[in-house]
């Protein structure tokens, strides 16, 4: 800064009582609030030497009105070689400043009245530096005035803002509405400012209609939530190798796809270092900053222009001083409103325009990267009235603008700080809290909820079902309840798998439809498998998070952590679906040997636990140890071992003896014999006839019933009497069963029972009524003495080859229940 002493003599004693006034004012001003050294004067100055003379005894003050004229100092010879650049230097500034000093004597005479008669002459100091402030001073017309009155003039001139020109296009626009363009200038002036203007208009409507899209909107969301049922947890999709689902591999960042690099996305903006909320925080701020600072001059140039003072049609409103600077007297009205209507007013609503967007723009960015380069591409938009002028405006244009004296905004009000200046922090502090609540939150709730949407919750499980052939959906976690995942089920596994789950033993011999709509199981595989995904629940592998709550996805270094879920998901799911619902699964049922294979009738839930290691062990529930027992799809033999060898039971269905027999193309091949011991009422009646007809219908019918099978012949074989036997009489009679099927299964486990006896004489009676000699003929006893199964084929071979084929009565697959 230049130090310039102020000429001011030494002995204020020795000056005139008005001068003396007028010294201690200045003095108290000048130390007092610009902190100005004042000297005498003990060289010689150059110019004004009869105000200045270099004595130190001077006899009056000189200078009533102490003013001492700047000069543009011209140094030559009295200054040495070595100083000549700094002394340059410092007279180009001294020409600034007086520039300035104009312009403030300007306002003074606008804002209080008076009239500026001179100015303080000063001298350079070529020995030591040049601090000292130069600052006009304000004489009074009257004579009482105090130092508080002088000190309140120049703080009022210093508190009145100025516009200065820039070279930018709105700034070389304003020279459209002054004749000292001529018609070439006013041309590439209009040409320039449709083009700023339109070049503006066009990137803001094309942000605005192209650039302005959430990328991640509830239909978004909701799709990323349909691909979770679809394809994060589908069986399909399930890697059973390393045990890994395929939302796993994606919240894992184990997968090539394209919903890898969308999650990827997700991740960074929520779970960096800095994550994308607070940088996209950071960009609206020196946004909004930056728009502001573009903000304050377009209203500093209206005001200016509305300030300007209102001058007639043949008025000069340009005035030009020696040195080539020029100031704007006044304007036109009509001008003045032109200007303001199309010059303030579109710059204004432009930049309005532009603070919004750009703010929903930085606001709705995810990534990172992108976060920065956008907050550059505004800032980029904000440079085109600059580009354009640079581009433009001729060499004459260009040099002009530097040349207009700045302009002033008008009176300042005496408050602490001016109205303009609030409006401005009012506006600044409002739109980024706009930005931030309307635009930056909702989008990172929504970010969040993506986020949760593809990773939130329990990953590492896979379902089944939910389709019209098998309707029930069966969730299968890696681990749960103590399962742990196995990647295959060898020997060693199934047999643990067996004893927990059925009590059995692994047997190596043993190895070797609905009418409901598509929708309906969408939304069924929907509400079972979200409903588990985003549980609060025991038994799994997880934290167990609170009611409402959920796990987030996990961060950098795998930790996963219950959240609030938000509300941007909540939203958009399933009605059936409820995140961090405490309801818990129940485990599928498994096989019951004890039951039979009547388990077949009893239904799957809606949903079900149903873990991994018995999907490798078991397949699908109800498992494959029932599908081996009790299927009519499993191989015939395949049963009959899971049951007898597993189980060491027999099958509850099949005649298994058939195996021994039969071979998989007829397992009908069965043929039973049996000896049957008949004891009658009257044995010597047997030969009467058509007694021994009826006897043998009776039998045939009576054993019919009561094994479940077709008796096909009977073949009397003996009619003594068995000496060691009592009773009344005795007949041997073979019976023969042809082609039974394999799913009867004849109970013999009697050797004598009366009541067939009793149901051949029921048959009897319905033949007819067989007396003799008054007495009825009855059956009283029947014993099955011998029974020898064997293949209908081997019968025929070695029994009477004329006997027919039995056909079973009814279904072969669904015998009558025996009374």
């Amino acid at each position: 800064m230049t130090r310039l002493a102020v000429c001011l003599p030494r002995q204020a004693d020795s000056l005139e009582p008005d001068a003396r006034h007028e010294y201690t004012m200045l003095s108290s001003t000048f130390t007092g609030t610009f902190n100005v050294q004042l000297r005498p004067l003990t060289a010689p100055f150059v110019a004004s030497a009869h105000y200045c003379a270099g004595d130190r005894q001077r006899s009056s003050w000189v200078a009533k009105k102490a003013r001492c004229a700047l000069l543009g100092l011209k140094f030559g010879n009295m200054v040495e070689a070595g100083l000549a650049v700094t002394v340059q230097a410092q007279g180009r500034q001294l020409i600034e400043q007086e520039k300035r000093i104009k312009q403030l004597e300007r306002l003074l005479e606008e804002l209080a009245g008076k009239k500026v008669s001179s100015t303080l002459e000063a001298e350079v100091l070529t020995g030591e530096p040049n601090d000292a402030t130069i600052v006009p001073v304000v004489s009074s017309t009257s004579k009482g005035n105090n130092n508080n009155r002088g000190r309140n003039t120049i703080m009022a001139m210093a508190d009145s803002a100025t516009y200065e020109f820039a070279a930018s296009m709105w700034d070389a626009a304003l020279l459209l509405f002054f004749q000292h363009s001529n018609p070439l200038d006013k041309l590439i002036l209009l040409i320039g400012c449709l083009t700023n203007l339109t070049l503006q208009l066009f990137m803001l409507l094309t942000m605005y209609l192209d650039m302005l899209e959430n990328p991640y909107t509830d239909k978004k969301v909701q799709e990323m939530i349909a691909w979770r049922v679809s394809d994060g947890h589908h069986t399909d999709r399930f890697d059973a190798i390393s045990g890994a689902s395929l939302a796993s591999k994606l919240c894992s960042k184990n997968l090539w796809s394209y919903e890898q690099e969308e999650y990827d996305k997700i991740f960074d903006y929520l779970y960096k270092p800095m994550p994308g909320v607070i940088l996209s925080s950071l960009a609206i701020v020196m946004w909004v900053l930056t728009i502001m600072v573009e903000y304050r001059r377009c209203i500093e140039q209206a005001l200016a222009v509305a300030h300007l003072p209102s001058l007639s049609v043949n008025d000069e409103f340009v005035q030009t001083d020696e040195e080539g600077s020029m100031r704007l007297k006044g304007i036109r009205p009509v001008s003045r409103t032109l200007a303001l209507v199309f010059l303030s007013l579109p710059r204004l609503v432009v930049l309005g325009w532009l603070a919004i967007i750009g703010c929903i723009y930085l606001a709705q960015t995810v990534n990172l990267q992108d976060i920065v380069l956008n907050a550059v591409a505004l800032a980029f938009v904000m440079d085109v009235d600059e580009l354009v002028a640079d581009v433009l405006l001729t060499e004459r244009l260009r040099s002009l603008l530097p040349k207009i004296e700045p302009l002033s905004c008008g009176k300042s009000f005496k408050t602490n700080i001016p109205v303009k200046d609030l409006v401005r922090y009012f506006i600044t502090a409002g739109l980024i809290t706009l930005a931030i609540v309307q635009w930056l939150v909702p989008f990172n709730s929504t970010i969040t909820a993506a986020g949760i949407a593809l990773c939130g919750g329990y990953q590492d499980f896979s379902f089944s079902g939910g389709a019209p052939n098998n309707v029930a959906v069966v969730i299968e976690p890696t681990s749960w309840g103590g399962d742990p995942w196995y990647d295959s089920c060898g020997s060693t596994v199934e047999d643990w798998y067996l004893q927990k789950y059925y009590g059995a033993r692994f047997n190596s011999s043993v190895h070797g439809g609905t009418s409901q709509n598509s929708s309906y199981y969408t939304t069924l595989k929907k509400k079972h498998v979200l409903n588990f995904a985003w549980a609060s629940m025991a038994n799994g592998n997880y934290d167990v998070c609170s009611e409402g709550q959920v796990l987030s996805p996990q961060n950098e270094d795998g930790a996963r952590t219950c959240i609030t879920a938000p509300t941007a998901l909540t939203r958009n799911l399933p009605k059936e679906v409820k995140a961090g619902s405490t309801v818990s699964v129940a485990n599928c049922p498994r096989f019951s040997a004890t039951v039979g294979c009547n388990y077949s009738e009893v239904e799957l839930p809606a949903t079900c636990i149903w873990t991994w290691a018995a999907h490798q062990c078991d397949d699908l529930p109800p498992g494959k140890v029932y599908s081996d027992a009790c299927s009519p799809s499993t191989d015939f033999t395949k049963s009959c071992d899971t049951w007898e060898y597993v189980f060491n039971l027999a099958h509850p269905e099949y005649n298994c003896r058939a195996r021994n027999y039969c071979t998989t193309n007829n397992l009908n091949c069965l043929a039973l014999t049996a000896d049957l011991e008949v004891r009658v009422s009257q044995i010597e009646k047997f030969q009467l006839p058509g007694v021994q007809s009826k006897l043998e219908e009776s039998i045939k019918n009576a054993l019919s019933w009561a094994w479940q099978m077709p008796v096909t012949s009977l073949e009397l074989t003996s009619e003594a009497p068995d000496p060691a036997e009592s009773g009344e009489g005795l007949a041997w009679i073979a019976l023969v069963s042809k082609n039974m099927p394999h799913l009867v299964k004849p109970s013999f486990d009697f050797e004598t029972r009366a009541g067939l006896a009793w149901e051949i004489d029921m048959h009897l009676d319905a033949l007819t009524s067989v007396t003799i000699d008054g007495k009825p003929f009855q059956v009283t006893e029947l014993l099955v003495k011998n029974r020898v199964w064997q293949s209908t084929a081997d019968l025929i071979t070695t029994t009477t080859p004329n006997l027919p084929t039995a056909q079973p009565p009814g279904s072969s697959t669904n015998p009558p229940s025996p009374r």
